[in-house]
């Protein structure tokens, strides 16, 4: 029983370890390039995916559409 709680305990914290990987690509690539809606919607589209991170995520596709506007990709994902 308790071998299976330390494996879920090693599995919980190697996904952590990647999401913050990820988010930190993500957020490098925003500050690398922050005129480019393509690297916010990016962004937004990876919090979007996460459950606590709905607001922050639609704020990354504003910004994606304040920089083109005529940007879809980005109007169809804060729908």
């Amino acid at each position: 029983r308790s071998l299976l709680i330390i494996a879920i305990f090693i599995g919980i914290i190697y996904i952590w370890g990647k999401l913050s990987a990820k988010e930190q690509y993500y957020r490098w690539q925003v500050k690398l390039s922050p005129r480019n809606a393509e690297t916010h919607y990016n962004y937004g589209y990876f919090l979007k995916r996460l459950d606590n991170q709905k607001t922050d995520a639609e704020h990354e596709f504003q910004q994606a559409i304040k920089l083109r506007p005529g940007y879809m990709w980005a109007y169809y994902a804060l729908y």
